[in-house]
């Protein structure tokens, strides 16, 4: 876990190979920095989306994409009832209804490792009963938050 310090983290969650992901929760298999001395600063982000939507059912998409393998998916929509998830050659195409959504109609893309390695402490029981919330807004980092942790997730970038 961090250690909240006048808006700063110490950075055992701060991801030192890709520099993409901060979170609360410790991933067994991510790499982290152990020196204390090093603290970066909690990011400023404004989001021009959040969404609520039932937790299991993103889960399942992210772990079909990938079985199919997939390195990234595409979070969008059709309206405001409906989130569409595509890989980026666009042939597949999910759609999740929305428990609630606020803001702008936004389009961005995130690695399928990286969220798939948040759901990884998991039970699919404890998803079942639990919503997500996804803040997000056009090629801009990802806020994940599901009861008490959150990821932040870089875009990927495609070109």
């Amino acid at each position: 876990m961090y250690k909240d310090v006048k808006n700063k983290m110490v950075n055992k969650g701060y991801i030192e190979e890709t520099n993409c992901i901060l979170t609360n929760r410790k991933f067994k298999n991510f790499k982290y920095l152990d020196n204390e001395e090093n603290i970066k600063e909690i990011p400023s982000l404004n989001f021009n989306t959040e969404i609520k939507l039932n937790s299991l059912d993103f889960y399942r998409v992210i772990e079909y994409f990938d079985k199919i393998n997939k390195s990234a998916i595409l979070l969008d929509f059709e309206d405001k009832y409906q989130l569409i998830l595509k890989d980026i050659d666009n042939l597949i195409n999910i759609k999740i209804p929305l428990i609630d959504f606020n803001g702008e109609i936004e389009k961005s893309n995130y690695s399928i490792e990286y969220l798939k390695a948040f759901f990884k402490e998991y039970k699919i029981k404890e998803l079942k009963e639990e919503f997500i919330i996804l803040k997000f807004s056009n090629d801009y980092p990802l806020k994940i938050e599901l009861n008490k942790d959150w990821l932040i997730l870089a875009p990927r970038i495609i070109n």
